[in-house]
């Protein structure tokens, strides 16, 4: 009941602000009298359709700040319909969305108030939702007391390592490589170096907790949640880790390539764009983890 409720409010409120946004905010810009005057009343309806969004915002973050996401559950129930594997995802669901949640807006707020909005809110930001992303895989769970049993078999990351993240991967560290050696090379480019050394770092650490969940350990459980937890491992090399990581990469080169342009003048400008582009591209991917209605099918499970 208490679920449903939630489900219920989170879609009056989303109904309720697009109804304002879409129906009201028009009338705000073409409002009152056409002539050069003040259009107090246009202003009025765009600031009042201003406030609703800004409120459900607020009390969308709060609620989920509080551990209120009504959508772990519908995800949970979408990756299996047994109980205890929903009780395996729901955890995991909860524990990365969170962490991720006060990383981005860590970056948010360091960007507004560290640097009076002066900063890359992009990177900033994209910096944020990388170290959350980091911080729920880091998690360390809890060890009960007694006998414990554990299977001993052997892992590597290329099992659950996706195609496309890792492509996304290897171009990110080229690109690092290339840039870090015409930052050197060139008098003029030194500026680029630490940035293009800075995402070959995120790269490297990002591998290193991949490798980490790859490893990490798995008791003797029954083939069904043995599979369960191979999808979890994939979930989080994949969308918790990969993703976030290749993100804050391309934007730090994005910078690198903003700091050659005086010293190679080939467009650097228009590489630094492409670049942006391409992140914000990662990060609407990968919103919410990247899991859709139809996430049962679309994630590859690693044999077990």
């Amino acid at each position: 009941m208490r679920q449903s409720t939630f489900r219920s409010l989170f879609s009056l409120r989303a109904a309720i602000v697009v109804t304002v946004c879409v129906g009201f905010g028009p009338i705000g810009l073409v409002a009152g009298p056409g002539s050069g005057k003040p259009n107090r009343t246009g202003i009025a309806v765009l600031i009042a359709v201003v406030a609703i969004a800004a409120s459900y915002v607020a009390i969308s973050v709060g609620l989920s700040l509080a551990g209120a996401d009504q959508r772990v559950d519908q995800d949970a129930d979408r990756l299996s319909n047994r109980l205890d594997e929903q009780q395996l995802y729901r955890r995991w669901l909860h524990r990365s969305r969170w962490t991720r949640l006060i990383g981005g807006l860590s970056g948010i707020l360091w960007w507004a108030l560290g640097t009076v909005g002066r900063g890359n809110l992009l990177l900033l930001g994209s910096a944020g939702l990388a170290a959350g992303s980091l911080a729920a895989e880091n998690h360390r769970f809890h060890r009960y007391a007694g006998e414990r049993s554990a299977r001993f078999e052997t892992r590597r990351l290329g099992t659950y390592l996706g195609e496309f993240e890792r492509v996304a991967m290897q171009v990110a560290g080229a690109l690092a490589a290339t840039s870090l050696l015409a930052a050197l090379a060139l008098d003029r480019g030194r500026r680029a170096a630490p940035w293009a050394a800075a995402s070959a770092v995120v790269l490297g650490l990002c591998l290193f907790a991949q490798v980490r969940v790859v490893k990490r350990g798995r008791p003797a459980v029954s083939p069904r949640l043995t599979q369960a937890d191979d999808r979890l491992r994939t979930l989080a090399i994949n969308r918790g880790l990969a993703q976030p990581a290749t993100s804050l990469a391309l934007c730090l080169l994005a910078e690198a390539a903003s700091a050659l342009e005086p010293a190679v003048g080939i467009g650097e400008r228009y590489v630094a764009m492409l670049l942006r582009l391409s992140v914000l591209v990662f990060l609407w991917r990968n919103r919410r983890l990247g899991l859709r209605p139809t996430s049962r099918s679309q994630i590859a499970v690693a044999p077990a």
